[in-house]
């Protein structure tokens, strides 16, 4: 099956979701998160603003913000399309991007060896790593640096997991998948 039928077949699941379901399965991704020496460890977390039934993270970074953690979030850059990470607090006013999410106002980014975690969003994901993204490429252009990177981290919903994603050339590899029922290592 191709990318972008795999894609529209894990975004159609996605959508089938109750607003709870929702809401119970992401409260149990977040648990297993918080409970990782991952997370336990890292003091700048880099996460991103749920859209689309998307795992919700408004909790995710309530608690970072709670725990006393510096927290990012994802901003593309209107000129050269890349994406960078940019210091969030509570309250912080933000502004729909072209795709009509939410991110900061673009301000001075956080440098991406200065990231212990990086939580991502994805459509799909195997226990090698490999992540189906929304096939933009951001993230795997953001980390494909070759400096030192933070611990890169998928967060999704158990039904997502795929046995027949293909690794490209340019996919930067997941070092973890959360799931609600479990925190896969790779």
């Amino acid at each position: 099956m191709n990318k972008e039928l795999l894609r529209r077949e894990f975004i159609l699941q996605r959508k089938q979701l109750t607003v709870d379901q929702c809401k119970n399965l992401s409260l149990q991704a977040a648990q297993q998160l918080f409970s990782s020496q991952i997370y336990q460890n890292s003091q700048h977390v880099a996460c991103y603003l749920s859209v689309n039934n998307e795992l919700d993270t408004k909790q995710i970074i309530k608690r970072i913000l709670e725990d006393n953690k510096n927290c990012y979030l994802p901003v593309i850059h209107p000129e050269d399309k890349s994406m960078v990470f940019v210091a969030y607090r509570a309250g912080d006013e933000l502004q729909k991007n072209k795709y009509g999410i939410e991110e900061p106002i673009l301000a001075k980014a956080k440098l991406l060896a200065d990231l212990d975690l990086l939580l991502a969003p994805l459509v799909a994901f195997d226990r090698k790593g490999n992540r189906l993204g929304m096939g933009a490429g951001y993230y795997d252009r953001a980390l494909a640096n070759k400096g030192p990177k933070p611990f890169y981290c998928g967060l999704a919903y158990a039904f997502q997991e795929s046995d027949i994603l293909k690794k490209e050339s340019w996919d930067i590899s997941l070092q973890a998948i959360v799931t609600e029922s479990e925190m896969i290592l790779v």
